[in-house]
């Protein structure tokens, strides 16, 4: 097989997985810790015993503990973020929530990648693109400190920093 059209095959099973794996996490957990299956189940009536008859009251107990923040996910493996830049740059110019979604995200499980700076530039740029001009500020400023001398924040700091909106 040719270079390229197994290069294509590779990215296409890369992206498969990856929107995978996104979907599989983004769907809601069934209340109360019920299984999936049992809480989309239909209700059937069970042929049970009569009711016991009601206890005793007790002392009131503490109400539960909220369950722990999740650890924060491994940094991208190569394959990973670049499937996922890919993704981002596809977007660019015609969904910027969901950029800025994606963006945030990934900023956030692994600011340090080399890819970090420009999705922090794409995070400003959907900003501005919403015309949350303010937001994109403080952005740009946040961009430009952290990853200082790269031409993503190069770019904002000519762009957004110089000439304010």
């Amino acid at each position: 097989m040719p270079k390229k059209l197994v290069l294509a095959l590779l990215l296409v099973i890369v992206l498969t997985v990856v929107i995978g794996v996104l979907a599989v996490r983004s769907r809601p957990e069934p209340p109360d810790g019920a299984p999936a299956a049992e809480a989309s189940a239909p209700a059937v009536p069970a042929r049970t015993a009569p009711p016991a008859p009601p206890s005793p009251p007790r002392a009131a107990t503490p109400l539960p503990r909220p369950a722990p923040a999740r650890a924060a996910a491994a940094p991208f493996t190569p394959a990973e973020e670049a499937a996922l830049m890919q993704k981002l740059r596809a977007l660019a110019g015609t969904d910027p929530q969901q950029i800025l979604r994606l963006a945030r995200e990934a900023n956030a499980r692994d600011p340090d990648s080399p890819d970090a700076a420009e999705r922090a530039w794409m995070v400003v740029k959907s900003l501005a693109d919403l015309q949350r001009f303010s937001e994109a500020k403080d952005e740009a400023q946040t961009m430009v400190n952290r990853y200082p001398g790269t031409s993503w924040a190069l770019d904002v700091q000519r762009h957004l920093l110089s000439n304010p909106l």
